[in-house]
Protein backbone atom coordinates (compact mmCIF):
# COMPACT_ATOMS: atom_id res chain seq x y z
CA UNK A 1 0.00 0.00 0.00
CA UNK A 2 1.69 3.32 -0.75
CA UNK A 3 -0.37 5.37 1.16
CA UNK A 4 0.77 3.14 4.12
CA UNK A 5 3.57 5.39 5.73
CA UNK A 6 1.89 8.51 5.23
CA UNK A 7 -0.92 7.22 7.89
CA UNK A 8 1.31 5.58 10.06
CA UNK A 9 0.88 2.01 8.57
CA UNK A 10 -2.78 2.23 10.22
CA UNK A 11 -2.03 0.77 13.45
CA UNK A 12 -0.30 2.62 16.70
CA UNK A 13 0.73 -0.51 18.39
CA UNK A 14 1.52 -3.80 18.41
CA UNK A 15 -0.78 -6.27 20.99
CA UNK A 16 -0.13 -9.95 22.49
CA UNK A 17 -1.99 -12.10 24.83
CA UNK A 18 -0.09 -15.07 26.65
CA UNK A 19 -1.69 -17.44 29.45
CA UNK A 20 0.23 -19.55 31.37
CA UNK A 21 3.78 -19.62 30.53
CA UNK A 22 5.33 -17.07 32.61
CA UNK A 23 8.35 -16.31 30.31
CA UNK A 24 6.60 -16.13 27.32
CA UNK A 25 5.71 -12.66 27.06
CA UNK A 26 9.66 -12.03 26.92
CA UNK A 27 9.32 -13.91 23.83
CA UNK A 28 6.36 -12.51 22.59
CA UNK A 29 7.50 -8.72 22.86
CA UNK A 30 11.23 -9.47 20.92
CA UNK A 31 9.15 -11.05 18.26
CA UNK A 32 6.77 -8.41 18.16
CA UNK A 33 9.23 -5.82 17.61
CA UNK A 34 11.38 -7.88 15.18
CA UNK A 35 8.10 -8.69 13.06
CA UNK A 36 8.03 -4.71 13.13
CA UNK A 37 12.13 -4.08 11.75
CA UNK A 38 11.72 -7.42 8.99
CA UNK A 39 8.83 -5.53 7.79
CA UNK A 40 10.30 -1.91 7.60
CA UNK A 41 8.00 -0.56 9.85
CA UNK A 42 9.38 2.04 12.55
CA UNK A 43 8.82 0.54 16.00
CA UNK A 44 5.68 0.89 17.81
CA UNK A 45 4.89 -0.02 20.90
CA UNK A 46 3.72 -3.68 22.50
CA UNK A 47 1.03 -3.74 24.80
CA UNK A 48 0.55 -7.02 26.26
CA UNK A 49 -3.73 -6.77 26.86
CA UNK A 50 -3.97 -10.44 28.56
CA UNK A 51 -1.69 -12.03 30.45
CA UNK A 52 -3.52 -14.11 33.31
CA UNK A 53 -3.67 -17.83 34.70
CA UNK A 54 -6.72 -19.24 36.21
CA UNK A 55 -6.48 -20.56 39.78
CA UNK A 56 -8.09 -24.23 40.64
CA UNK A 57 -8.00 -23.63 44.49
CA UNK A 58 -10.00 -20.58 45.83
CA UNK A 59 -12.64 -22.22 45.48
CA UNK A 60 -11.92 -25.34 44.94
CA UNK A 61 -11.69 -26.72 40.70
CA UNK A 62 -11.67 -29.61 39.06
CA UNK A 63 -10.29 -27.56 36.36
CA UNK A 64 -7.04 -28.86 33.87
CA UNK A 65 -4.76 -27.42 31.53
CA UNK A 66 -3.62 -24.41 31.77
CA UNK A 67 -4.43 -23.80 35.34
CA UNK A 68 -2.87 -23.04 39.00
CA UNK A 69 -2.49 -22.70 42.26
CA UNK A 70 -3.11 -19.09 43.67
CA UNK A 71 0.34 -18.69 45.02
CA UNK A 72 1.30 -20.19 41.38
CA UNK A 73 -0.66 -17.57 39.86
CA UNK A 74 0.75 -14.48 42.17
CA UNK A 75 4.84 -16.28 40.78
CA UNK A 76 2.93 -15.97 37.37
CA UNK A 77 2.15 -12.88 37.69
CA UNK A 78 5.44 -11.07 38.87
CA UNK A 79 7.57 -13.32 36.49
CA UNK A 80 5.20 -13.10 33.61
CA UNK A 81 5.61 -9.08 34.03
CA UNK A 82 9.12 -9.07 34.73
CA UNK A 83 9.35 -10.87 31.52
CA UNK A 84 7.18 -8.80 29.61
CA UNK A 85 9.23 -5.67 29.98
CA UNK A 86 12.55 -7.53 29.75
CA UNK A 87 11.11 -7.87 25.95
CA UNK A 88 10.34 -4.45 25.53
CA UNK A 89 6.46 -4.52 26.43
CA UNK A 90 5.45 -1.19 27.34
CA UNK A 91 1.79 -1.96 28.88
CA UNK A 92 0.70 -4.83 30.34
CA UNK A 93 -2.86 -5.60 31.45
CA UNK A 94 -3.75 -8.27 33.84
CA UNK A 95 -6.89 -10.94 32.61
CA UNK A 96 -8.90 -10.54 34.69
CA UNK A 97 -9.86 -7.72 37.22
CA UNK A 98 -13.31 -9.86 38.65
CA UNK A 99 -14.53 -13.97 38.43
CA UNK A 100 -17.97 -12.36 36.55
CA UNK A 101 -18.77 -13.88 33.11
CA UNK A 102 -16.27 -16.24 32.95
CA UNK A 103 -16.63 -20.05 34.29
CA UNK A 104 -12.94 -20.31 35.52
CA UNK A 105 -11.34 -18.15 38.69
CA UNK A 106 -9.13 -16.09 36.10
CA UNK A 107 -10.24 -12.44 38.65
CA UNK A 108 -7.89 -10.90 41.60
CA UNK A 109 -11.69 -10.65 42.68
CA UNK A 110 -14.28 -13.20 43.07
CA UNK A 111 -17.54 -12.77 41.82
CA UNK A 112 -18.82 -11.45 45.03
CA UNK A 113 -16.39 -8.80 45.46
CA UNK A 114 -13.63 -10.47 47.80
CA UNK A 115 -9.99 -9.92 47.00
CA UNK A 116 -8.14 -12.64 45.91
CA UNK A 117 -4.31 -12.95 46.90
CA UNK A 118 -3.46 -12.30 43.22
CA UNK A 119 -4.87 -8.94 44.01
CA UNK A 120 -2.05 -7.64 46.31
CA UNK A 121 0.50 -8.99 44.21
CA UNK A 122 -1.14 -7.04 41.98
CA UNK A 123 -0.85 -3.83 44.05
CA UNK A 124 3.21 -4.69 44.64
CA UNK A 125 3.75 -4.84 41.04
CA UNK A 126 1.91 -1.51 40.22
CA UNK A 127 4.38 -0.09 43.22
CA UNK A 128 7.23 -1.40 42.62
CA UNK A 129 7.56 -1.84 38.22
CA UNK A 130 6.22 1.43 37.41
CA UNK A 131 8.51 3.29 36.83
CA UNK A 132 11.03 1.22 34.71
CA UNK A 133 13.38 2.47 32.28
CA UNK A 134 14.96 -0.73 31.07
CA UNK A 135 14.88 -4.27 32.25
CA UNK A 136 17.55 -6.52 31.33
CA UNK A 137 17.15 -10.88 31.19
CA UNK A 138 19.57 -13.53 31.83
CA UNK A 139 18.54 -17.09 31.91
CA UNK A 140 20.36 -19.97 32.73
CA UNK A 141 20.38 -23.19 34.75
CA UNK A 142 17.98 -23.40 37.18
CA UNK A 143 18.02 -19.77 37.59
CA UNK A 144 16.43 -16.66 35.48
CA UNK A 145 16.69 -13.27 36.54
CA UNK A 146 15.50 -9.93 35.28
CA UNK A 147 16.49 -6.57 36.22
CA UNK A 148 14.45 -3.47 36.06
CA UNK A 149 16.22 0.01 36.16
CA UNK A 150 14.41 2.43 37.73
CA UNK A 151 17.56 4.89 37.76
CA UNK A 152 17.85 5.55 41.52
CA UNK A 153 15.90 2.23 42.38
CA UNK A 154 16.79 -1.01 40.95
CA UNK A 155 14.32 -3.94 41.09
CA UNK A 156 15.39 -7.52 40.55
CA UNK A 157 12.98 -10.52 39.83
CA UNK A 158 14.63 -13.65 40.48
CA UNK A 159 13.32 -17.39 40.11
CA UNK A 160 13.93 -20.76 39.88
CA UNK A 161 12.50 -22.72 36.76
CA UNK A 162 13.69 -26.22 37.82
CA UNK A 163 11.45 -28.05 40.24
CA UNK A 164 14.47 -28.40 42.68
CA UNK A 165 15.42 -25.93 45.45
CA UNK A 166 18.65 -24.18 44.96
CA UNK A 167 20.93 -21.95 46.87
CA UNK A 168 22.65 -19.18 44.19
CA UNK A 169 24.57 -16.10 45.16
CA UNK A 170 23.25 -13.29 43.83
CA UNK A 171 25.91 -10.04 43.69
CA UNK A 172 24.23 -6.65 45.98
CA UNK A 173 23.60 -3.75 43.16
CA UNK A 174 24.19 -1.83 46.78
CA UNK A 175 26.44 -2.73 49.39
CA UNK A 176 24.38 -1.58 52.46
CA UNK A 177 21.06 -4.13 51.19
CA UNK A 178 18.22 -3.82 50.09
CA UNK A 179 14.53 -5.13 50.76
CA UNK A 180 13.16 -7.99 50.07
CA UNK A 181 9.05 -7.96 48.74
CA UNK A 182 7.15 -11.21 49.28
CA UNK A 183 4.30 -11.68 46.59
CA UNK A 184 1.86 -10.56 49.07
CA UNK A 185 3.54 -7.01 49.40
CA UNK A 186 5.18 -7.38 52.68
CA UNK A 187 8.73 -5.99 53.11
CA UNK A 188 12.02 -7.13 54.56
CA UNK A 189 15.50 -5.85 54.95
CA UNK A 190 18.25 -8.22 52.86
CA UNK A 191 21.52 -7.84 53.49
CA UNK A 192 24.70 -8.94 51.32
CA UNK A 193 27.54 -11.91 52.75
CA UNK A 194 31.18 -10.37 53.55
CA UNK A 195 32.02 -10.91 50.23
CA UNK A 196 29.18 -8.88 48.41
CA UNK A 197 26.19 -11.48 47.70
CA UNK A 198 23.31 -12.75 48.92
CA UNK A 199 22.80 -15.93 49.45
CA UNK A 200 19.35 -16.97 48.47
CA UNK A 201 17.27 -20.20 48.44
CA UNK A 202 14.80 -20.23 45.50
CA UNK A 203 12.25 -22.56 45.48
CA UNK A 204 11.72 -25.29 42.87
CA UNK A 205 8.99 -24.72 40.36
CA UNK A 206 5.45 -27.08 41.05
CA UNK A 207 3.00 -25.90 38.08
CA UNK A 208 3.89 -28.44 35.46
CA UNK A 209 0.65 -27.95 33.32
CA UNK A 210 2.96 -27.50 29.96
CA UNK A 211 3.22 -30.14 27.16
CA UNK A 212 4.55 -32.69 29.21
CA UNK A 213 4.99 -33.53 33.20
CA UNK A 214 8.40 -32.32 33.18
CA UNK A 215 6.94 -28.92 31.59
CA UNK A 216 7.15 -26.08 34.14
CA UNK A 217 5.32 -23.09 32.70
CA UNK A 218 5.44 -21.39 35.76
CA UNK A 219 8.88 -20.87 37.81
CA UNK A 220 8.95 -21.88 41.60
CA UNK A 221 8.15 -18.97 43.70
CA UNK A 222 10.11 -15.72 42.67
CA UNK A 223 12.02 -13.21 44.88
CA UNK A 224 11.85 -9.55 44.68
CA UNK A 225 14.82 -7.21 45.56
CA UNK A 226 14.54 -3.81 45.76
CA UNK A 227 17.63 -1.70 46.05
CA UNK A 228 18.19 2.16 46.14
CA UNK A 229 21.58 4.16 45.17
CA UNK A 230 24.55 4.63 45.27
CA UNK A 231 25.36 1.39 43.18
CA UNK A 232 28.29 -0.97 43.29
CA UNK A 233 29.91 -2.02 39.92
CA UNK A 234 28.79 -5.15 38.71
CA UNK A 235 31.31 -7.74 39.56
CA UNK A 236 30.09 -10.72 37.77
CA UNK A 237 29.81 -11.08 34.10
CA UNK A 238 26.19 -11.44 32.52
CA UNK A 239 25.24 -14.75 31.82
CA UNK A 240 24.30 -15.27 28.10
CA UNK A 241 20.62 -15.80 27.20
CA UNK A 242 19.87 -19.35 26.76
CA UNK A 243 17.03 -20.60 24.75
CA UNK A 244 13.97 -20.71 26.78
CA UNK A 245 10.75 -22.69 25.82
CA UNK A 246 8.09 -21.42 22.67
CA UNK A 247 5.23 -19.81 24.39
CA UNK A 248 2.25 -20.70 25.37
Amino acid sequence: DPSAQANNYYFDAVGIHSYGRSIAPYTLGLQAHDVLRQAGIPDKPVFATELGIPVDDDPPSSTSGIVGTTVEAQAYMVESFAAALAGGVDHMLWYRASDVGQPQYWGLYKYKGQARPTSATFHLITQYFANAQSASISIGDPMTKIVIDEGQQHVTVIWNASPRTATVPLYAQNAGGGSLVDLNGNVSAITPDAGGYYQLNLPGATNNHGATSSDFIVGGLPMIIVEGGPFVATQTPTPTNTLIPSAT
